[in-house]
């Protein structure tokens, strides 16, 4: 298996696809937890992982936390779009990448055009987010509905 970067094909071998296979499997909680699922020693994970940074491979780490637990709740906004458009696109970045309440922004293909997720303490929030979408984009948007998410199902980032 190999991966493409900036033109520049980087083989992979066996062990490299073990360990990012695991970093993208989210059961582990540490480096050792990690270590001991692929069952390699702490050292010989530490120098693959280095090695993936060199190479350009892994490019950071993402930390995943319960919202729950801090007194937050998280929704999905479906929104409803008049036709998708560069502006609009331009819009719902720039207005996700400073809203405090989004932690994700899709463009989708289906019946709706756009999800946002959020996360709030109160459902008072998502109205308050929602007006706030309809003052700034509102002759962009048909409708926005929103979800509540009670969970997250697994998925991973990477196809190993």
């Amino acid at each position: 298996f190999n991966i493409i970067d900036k033109g520049q094909e980087v083989a992979l071998d066996h062990i490299d696809r073990t360990v990012l296979g695991g970093l993208s499997s989210f059961g582990h909680h540490s480096m050792r937890e990690l270590a001991a699922e692929l069952k390699m020693p702490v050292s010989t994970l530490d120098l693959r992982l280095g090695k993936l940074k060199e190479k350009g491979i892994l490019l950071g780490y993402i930390y995943e936390l319960d919202a729950k637990r801090i007194g937050m709740q998280t929704h999905t906004l479906l929104l409803y779009a008049r036709g998708i458009n560069r502006q609009l696109d331009t819009a719902l970045s720039e207005f996700a990448a400073r809203h405090r309440a989004v932690t994700h922004l899709y463009r989708c293909f289906g019946t709706w055009d756009y999800e946002i997720n959020i996360e709030v303490q109160d459902e008072g929030e998502i109205v308050a987010v929602e007006q706030e979408l309809y003052g700034r984009l509102g002759e962009y948007i048909n409708t926005v509905k929103a979800l509540s998410k009670y969970r997250e199902l697994k998925y991973t980032f990477v196809p190993f």
